[in-house]
Order: structure tokens, then sequence, then C-alpha cells
């Protein structure tokens, strides 16, 4: 096993995602990063770093105030940085996933219940990247389905969270999102298929998304979450 220390291992980590990932999604976890290595100390060896260090970062963050879905965005990081050295055999056990994630306040669309938003969420890590990212969009700008449609690629601000949309008369408004849709958003980007549309959501075959093609998707998906209520969008 190597002995990096946290700073060597943060380096090592946004070196070997390079070119694999977009450059914006790789400065987004060196900046989520940085205030692990802060915390736990640049010179600490990674190989002593418990889950006793994570769950101490976890209140950290919690105590500065930060909002949860900030909070759980690091945390992913978190994961991600020790997923990435476990896998290349840097470390023996990603001791990240021994500390669970800060719980989101549910932001239910119009007559989804708590209940079935819980079932929907708890359902999401199984279903396609651009299906996570649709539905939490949704969710958390609580914008209509011609709204999402209408999102492209040069619409998205994601240094800022936020995107503009064109939702009825045609009028353009910045909605805004929180780290989680974020980071979705950036990992759709970078699996999305490299077609001729500037649609920021497409289908199979590489067109653009229609508002029915929308609607398909969450009846499919709530009916495999056991989604009782309708979901309306």
């Amino acid at each position: 096993m190597n002995s990096y220390n946290m700073r060597e291992a943060v380096e090592v980590f946004l070196d070997g995602i390079t070119g694999e990932v977009s450059e914006s999604t790789r400065e987004w976890y060196g900046r989520c990063l940085e205030s692990l290595v802060a915390l736990v100390g640049p010179e600490t060896g990674l190989a002593s770093v418990s889950a006793r260090d994570l769950r101490s970062y976890r209140a950290h963050l919690l105590g500065r105030k930060m909002s949860v879905y900030s909070v759980q965005g690091r945390q992913r990081a978190a994961r991600r940085l020790f997923s990435w050295l476990l896998k290349e055999g840097v470390i023996e056990r990603n001791v990240a996933l021994d500390v669970p994630l800060v719980r989101l306040p549910p932001q239910p669309p119009k007559a989804l219940a708590d209940d079935d938003m819980f079932r929907l969420l708890e359902r999401l890590p199984a279903e396609s990247v651009r299906d996570r990212a649709i539905i939490l969009f949704l969710i958390e700008t609580g914008c209509r389905v011609g709204g999402l449609c209408s999102l492209t690629l040069s619409a998205l601000d994601l240094p800022n969270s936020r995107a503009t949309v064109i939702e009825k008369g045609n009028r353009g408004r910045f909605v805004y999102f929180n780290e989680l849709t974020l980071e979705t958003l950036m990992l759709w980007r970078d699996v999305r298929p490299e077609v001729e549309t500037n649609a920021l959501f497409v289908t199979n075959v590489g067109k653009p998304l229609q508002p029915n093609g929308v609607r398909m998707i969450l009846q499919r998906i709530g009916k495999r979450a056991g989604v009782k209520g309708r979901i309306n969008a």
C-alpha cells in the first residue's frame, strides 16, 4: 500500500480523474475536499483516517450552519475520493461508507405525499444518471416538465448552481438547486451522448426529450418505487 498523506491523496485523486470528468466537475471535487483536508490535517497519513474523523467532519460542517445539501455534497465527494483510492489499491477499505449521509428534507412536487416522496428518493440510486438528474431537478426547482425540457447545455450555470428555464409565455427565469442536484447534473453532462442537439436531456437515440417522454419516465420510476399517489409535474 502507498503511504500518502491527505493532501497528497487528494492531489493524486484529482490528477487521476482528469480527462475522465469535465473540468468543472474536477474543480467541484477539489473545492469540496479542501475542507476535509483542512480538518483532518494535510500531513495526516491516509492510513490513519477513520470513520470517527469523517463523523467529526460531518459535525463540523453542520456546526458551521451549512445547509444539509452542501454537507451531503461534501460527504459524497469524500466517498468518491476514498472509493477511487480503494479501486487504485491505495487503501484497503472505504471508511467514508461507514458514515451515513445527512438526510435531506423532501421538497415534494404538488400532489405528492411525503411517504411517496421518500419512496421516490430511495429508488433513485437504482436509476440512470439522466433519470436521477431529471427527478432531482424537478423536485428541487419546482419547475414544470415543459421548463425542464427547455433546458439546454448553455442554460446551465453550474458554478452558481442555477439554470435558465423557459416556461409559460416563453419567459425565461432562473431556478436554483442544491449540491446533490448539481453533482448529478454534472455526472449526466459527463456521460450525455455527443449529439448535435443542444438540449440538456436527450432520449436514448439522441433526440431532445419531450414532455410526454418525461412524464413516462416519472410514471415508470414511480411504479418501481411503489408510489401510491399521482406524480404531478
